[in-house]
């Protein structure tokens, strides 16, 4: 059985441990760093194949992981044939308006027509100036 992370749950990075941000339920978890990078570079695999890359010390270090995963629903189990049956969330952004913000740059000599801007820009869909 391979292991999938539940779409919902993004993998943050830091520079002395990471964190496992469950959106659906907004909450986050902090992990270690080794995790992260278990989780990374082992991404979908079976817990026997990322078992038989660690020493027998860590190995149990790593059960204690995938338990905690599991417990808190971070992850869950399936067969390498069905993980294309949960993509990955698309994190595209698409944007309705032409631009998003505008800025008006004043002086004491600025002669602008602050109406025909704030018409135009509206026009646009420009919704922070």
């Amino acid at each position: 059985m391979n292991f999938k992370l539940f779409a919902s749950c993004f993998l943050v990075s830091g520079a002395y441990r990471s964190l496992i941000a469950d959106v659906q339920r907004q909450t986050y978890y902090l992990i270690p760093n080794a995790l992260y990078i278990i989780l990374k570079e082992e991404k979908n695999s079976s817990l026997a194949s990322i078992m038989d890359k660690y020493s027998a010390d860590d190995k149990s270090v790593i059960r204690e992981y995938f338990d905690f995963l599991f417990a808190n629903e971070l992850i869950f189990w399936c067969n390498q044939s069905d993980l294309s049956n949960f993509p990955e969330i698309s994190l595209d952004y698409k944007e309705s308006s032409k631009i998003t913000n505008a800025i008006v740059d004043i002086d004491t000599h600025s002669d602008h027509d602050f109406r025909k801007i704030f018409n135009n820009l509206d026009d646009l869909g420009c919704k922070s100036v």
